[in-house]
């Protein structure tokens, strides 16, 4: 891990109360924190403990949101059943290592452990939260004819710099088209986290975007309640 890393690394640490020693499992947290607030509008701090499914063999962490509201648990998904409304679920799988090399074999076994996971009945040992996932991933199988877009997605994290002129990238297309011939998902993306793209997503989501208009034309409006103040732009 590079002096750049550690330092995102130790401000993360900090401002979240993390303990300072363990490492590897606040590098996994940093990764799931910088991905998922890319990608979901509505993500709460206290999700990340619901992410991290411990010591699975593979993957360290996992989420699924349905129209962009996570879901930890299979009885939210009775709603949906007796409602019988269309819905856009995502899996979110992510493994984070704080290795500074990408490895074909690691990269490999996250991919196929997590084509396990999409089977009916996986192979490989699941700790107690990966159960509960799988049985979400079930229910939603189950209610495949409501579903617009059932998307799944990978994120393989490390702090080495990537480089798609290598082996490693022929092998993650390899397994990314392996998902697609499950015939289950309409996107499906494997990506590739280095440390460039950790600082990248974290500043994102620790820095939200800000930006002024410049109202040439306006006038002010009646007063209304509990509005200080408002013009309306118009143009001749």
């Amino acid at each position: 891990m590079d002096i750049i890393v550690e330092g995102y690394l130790k401000r993360f640490v900090e401002d979240f109360g993390l303990d300072p020693n363990e490492t590897d499992i606040n590098f996994e947290k940093i990764c799931f924190y910088s991905i998922l607030n890319s990608e979901l509008n509505n993500l709460d701090d206290d999700d990340l403990d619901e992410v991290s499914i411990g010591k699975n063999k593979g993957i360290d962490g996992i989420c699924i949101s349905i129209d962009e509201r996570i879901i930890t648990n299979v009885s939210e998904i009775e709603d949906i059943k007796e409602s019988k409304r269309n819905f856009n679920p995502t899996l979110y799988f992510i493994q984070a290592k704080t290795s500074s090399k990408f490895s074909d074999s690691e990269i490999a076994n996250f991919c196929d452990t997590v084509i396990d996971f999409l089977s009916e009945i996986p192979k490989y040992d699941l700790t107690s939260k990966a159960k509960e996932y799988h049985n979400i991933y079930l229910q939603i199988l189950e209610l495949l004819s409501y579903v617009r877009s059932f998307n799944c997605k990978l994120f393989y994290c490390s702090t080495g710099i990537w480089n798609n002129a290598t082996s490693s990238f022929t092998t993650l297309k390899i397994k990314e088209n392996a998902i697609k011939k499950l015939n289950i998902f309409n996107i499906v993306q494997v990506n590739v986290i280095d440390n460039e793209k950790i600082r990248r997503l974290y500043d994102r989501a620790t820095q939200p975007l800000k930006t002024e208009f410049d109202f040439k034309q306006k006038t002010t409006m009646t007063e209304i309640t509990n509005v200080k103040e408002s013009y309306r732009n118009f143009t001749l």
